[in-house]
């Protein structure tokens, strides 16, 4: 028994929670190096910042990302008439979702903690990851929009 297809009411409801998750869960990639831009010379500020962040991406922002990437699944689950699971995209987008709820927990979400508690190389080591989770942000929504291999 077929729960919802490609196209059906079920299906899209599940799409349209899926892209809202996505968009809360990709904010981080926006938000945090443009506001942390603007407060890189004032450290309390970005410390403050930091510690907000690191709250946020932990409880909002974390979370919708999972929830999107489960969502994913259930919709490649449910169009498999029209996408196979096994299909190039769907599988390095599997390896990009996994990756970027990696590097948000076990990177950018410590190291704002650590920076917004005191620790100075924590915000060098920011820095030089903070980059990652923006660029996997472009490489997911560029496998989503454009499915290379179909």
């Amino acid at each position: 028994m077929t729960l919802a297809a490609v196209g059906d009411t079920g299906y899209n409801i599940m799409l349209f929670v899926h892209i809202i998750t996505a968009i809360i869960g990709l904010a981080p990639a926006v938000v945090d190096p443009v506001v942390a831009m603007q407060w890189r010379d004032d450290e309390n500020a970005l410390r403050k910042f930091s510690a907000t962040m690191a709250t946020a991406n932990q409880r909002i922002f974390g979370n919708a990302l999972i929830l999107s990437g489960l969502l994913g699944f259930g919709l490649a689950g449910l169009s498999d008439e029209v996408y196979k699971v096994s299909q190039g995209w769907l599988v390095a987008a599997v390896i990009v979702w996994i990756a970027m709820v990696g590097v948000l927990h076990g990177l950018l979400i410590p190291g704002a903690k650590a920076f917004a508690a005191g620790d100075a190389s924590a915000q060098v080591r920011l820095q030089r990851v903070g980059p990652i989770f923006p660029v996997l942000t472009l490489v997911m929504i560029y496998l989503m929009v454009f499915k290379p291999g179909v």
